[in-house]
């Protein structure tokens, strides 16, 4: 069988700028032989690139290197070469990635704030009051392993251990999925995130983090309790019509197709709540849930 990515061509100025990263690299390293196997056209005379490094700052087509197929085909080659061989081409390449790229490699499935409240294990109303960077071990290289760590003076707790959470966790960029808290103690956010114990909680982009008074009141009221009696039941979002409802313990999110937002009006007002009989129903209103359901069929 072939393997994947087996033929596929790069285009001209990345495999140029491939075969000189890679020359470099093993010219100022020539134990590192091993990775000369990585890339066949290394060893087929192509002396010189016409492309430097440069131009890849100013913003050349570098995006096609992760988009071909050829980057796995060349990953198989790379297996039996030394790890410690491979690193320099690699960094490189990362560096010389347009930083307006960088930003965008976060990305999250849109999610209800119920869901969120279901998913997470910690919600609490806080404020951040000083942030700064740490170190939190080490990773399987030896290498220290920074985030981002803020004090936060604790409002309320929702949902969460019975000890309050005094420190927040993050990555240190939103390339990597980190969250910027203002700090000082004025502002005040709604924040969800994961356990680590000890009055230590993480949080990602992928998290559901807004301030406080973005909030409506019916979401505000959700908080408290209606949120919780509808985990057992499943959201799903509606991205193209028509969508059908597949048990009866799902509600269907629509608020993309009918707002274009997932911040719309099922998000805003709506609970999907349990009833009784085991079916699930959206639920609006910030009393406690008695008979004001919407059903599914409902606009």
């Amino acid at each position: 069988m072939e393997e994947p990515g087996a033929g596929t061509e790069l285009p001209p100025p990345l495999r140029h700028y491939a075969l000189f990263a890679m020359k470099e690299h093993l010219r100022s390293s020539p134990s590192s032989a091993a990775l000369s196997a990585c890339w066949p056209a290394a060893q087929e005379g192509e002396e010189s690139a016409p492309y430097s490094p440069s131009d890849y700052r100013r913003g050349a087509d570098i995006s096609d290197l992760l988009s071909s197929n050829l980057v796995l085909h060349a990953a198989l080659r790379m297996r039996t070469a030394p790890v410690s061989g491979l690193l320099a081409p690699v960094a490189l390449l990362l560096l010389l990635w347009p930083s307006d790229r960088v930003t965008d490699a976060c990305s999250c499935s849109p999610v209800h704030p119920q869901q969120a409240f279901c998913n997470a294990d910690i919600v609490i109303r806080a404020k951040a009051i000083v942030g700064k960077e740490v170190d939190s071990g080490n990773d399987v290289y030896g290498n220290p392993i920074k985030r981002i760590q803020y004090e936060i003076k604790q409002i309320k707790m929702f949902k969460g251990p019975t000890e309050d959470i005094q420190y927040i966790f993050t990555a240190p960029s939103s390339a990597v999925c980190g969250v910027t808290l203002e700090t000082g103690g004025k502002k005040e956010y709604l924040i969800a995130g994961k356990a680590e114990g000890n009055g230590k909680m993480h949080i990602t982009l992928c998290d559901f983090i807004v301030p406080w008074d973005s909030l409506t009141q019916t979401q505000k009221k959700s908080l408290n309790q209606r949120y919780e009696m509808g985990c057992e039941c499943k959201i799903s979002r509606c991205p193209s019509i028509p969508c059908y409802v597949s048990s009866q313990d799902e509600c269907l999110w629509t608020d993309w197709m009918t707002e274009k937002s997932i911040n719309g009006r099922q998000a805003k007002h709506y609970a999907c709540i349990k009833r009784s009989d085991g079916s699930c129903s959206w639920y609006r209103g910030t009393a406690p849930p008695k008979q004001e359901f919407l059903d599914i069929e409902d606009p």
